[in-house]
């Protein structure tokens, strides 16, 4: 992908320009003071400096032997939004992870405790109450991932 021009002068550095809905570059701005920045540049270039690197070849899994197996199994039955509908997937992941469909949400507690899956229940409150679970991208670190429950 190009974009931009080559600076002169100045060692292997570009120019990129782009089009961003102006809420969008006010709540930006918003967050930048927050964060410290001086600048969009200075918080764009610090972006992409610290995950240009690691993308495509770091990723974040957990760290213990059964929570890694489990977060494979999840994506493995998610969809390509890294989402998993019990309903639709609790068979294939209790099969998979060889246990009751009972004990999936005991088993992910520890994963959603580390920020690695998200429960959100839709339409709470409406007698049709549907939960999903989230999952962390791989490339994502569960620390900064926007999903993350608090406990």
């Amino acid at each position: 992908m190009s974009s931009g021009s080559d600076l002169p002068g100045q060692d292997r550095e570009q120019t990129v320009t782009f089009r961003v809905n102006r809420d969008a570059v006010a709540r930006f701005d918003a967050a930048l003071d927050d964060l410290g920045y001086d600048s969009r540049s200075e918080a764009l270039r610090d972006f992409v400096e610290r995950n240009a690197e690691s993308r495509g070849r770091l990723e974040h899994r957990p760290s213990g032997e059964r929570e890694s197996e489990i977060y494979d199994a999840l994506l493995s039955v998610s969809t390509d939004s890294l989402v998993v509908v019990p309903e639709r997937h609790g068979a294939e992941l209790a099969q998979q992870l060889q246990t009751q469909e009972s004990n999936i949400e005991a088993a992910l507690y520890p994963l959603r405790k580390r920020g690695y899956v998200s429960f959100q229940t839709s339409h709470p409150g409406s007698g049709v109450e549907r939960t999903v679970w989230h999952l962390k991208p791989p490339c994502a670190d569960p620390e900064e991932w926007s999903r993350r429950e608090q406990f």
